[in-house]
């Protein structure tokens, strides 16, 4: 326990003039508190400042060309199916559009069998080609069902997609594949495999991948850029008009 004296010999209130001593000490302390105050709101004003300064050059660059100036921009009568883009030097006017055929992958499917997790495929590797490219998967003891083949050609990652498919009918469980791209065909060659009960998966293409096929007007210019959004069947033989300005 500590006893303090303030005073005891001059009358003198010793306590208050320590802690006024003391404030007055504190005093540099608390001008540097609020200069760091005041340059820390400075430095964020001036990191807004720099921000949108540089927004604005970015702005300012995509502009700085008399074709990206002189931009021209291109309305639809549907955004629905179509986007259009124009190059500065697409030449103003109205046009139209048909679209003759829209954008669809490769379907391939095997004949029915009656079970899809029975391990009754003969082993060894499948061949699938993708855009005239052959790759083995292999095929054994751990996945020679029709669940089994169907998982490893999924792993394989290689551009096709396999699902089965019960068609309701006596032998209803089907192998589909499924092309990734539009661009690439692709085909299965099961003859590697061998020993099983069940025939090796022979696949018949029910859908051939294509690009999509657009008819122009020819008095279009080639600097505007079409692309045939991802939509309905009804598009076919619709008419599009395109606003170049």
């Amino acid at each position: 326990m500590s006893i303090t004296f303030g005073g005891l010999a001059t009358g003198l209130d010793t306590d208050a003039i320590v802690k006024e001593l003391m404030g007055i000490e504190r005093l540099p302390v608390k001008r540097l508190e609020n200069d760091k105050s005041y340059y820390n709101s400075r430095l964020k004003a001036f990191s807004e400042l720099d921000g949108k300064l540089q927004e604005f050059l970015a702005k300012a660059e995509a502009i700085d060309t008399s074709a990206e100036l002189n931009s021209a921009s291109v309305n639809s009568s549907t955004e629905d199916y179509l986007s259009a883009t124009a190059s500065g030097t697409a030449d103003v006017g109205s046009y139209q559009v048909t679209v003759v055929d829209l954008a669809q992958q490769q379907k391939d499917v095997s004949q029915g069998y009656a079970d899809k997790t029975s391990a009754s495929f003969g082993t060894g590797s499948l061949s699938l080609t993708v855009g005239g490219e052959s790759s083995s998967i292999t095929i054994d003891a751990e996945n020679n069902s029709l669940d089994g083949i169907a998982e490893a050609i999924n792993d394989a990652d290689l551009g096709v997609q396999a699902t089965i498919i019960n068609d309701g009918t006596e032998n209803p469980y089907r192998l589909i594949l499924t092309g990734e791209s539009v661009s690439d065909s692709f085909s299965l060659d099961s003859s590697g495999l061998s020993g099983g009960t069940d025939a090796n998966p022979a696949m018949t293409n029910t859908q051939v991948g294509q690009q999509a096929h657009l008819f122009r007007n020819l008095s279009m210019p080639t600097m505007v850029l079409l692309t045939i959004l991802p939509s309905k069947s009804q598009l076919i033989g619709e008419m599009i008009r395109l606003s170049v300005r």
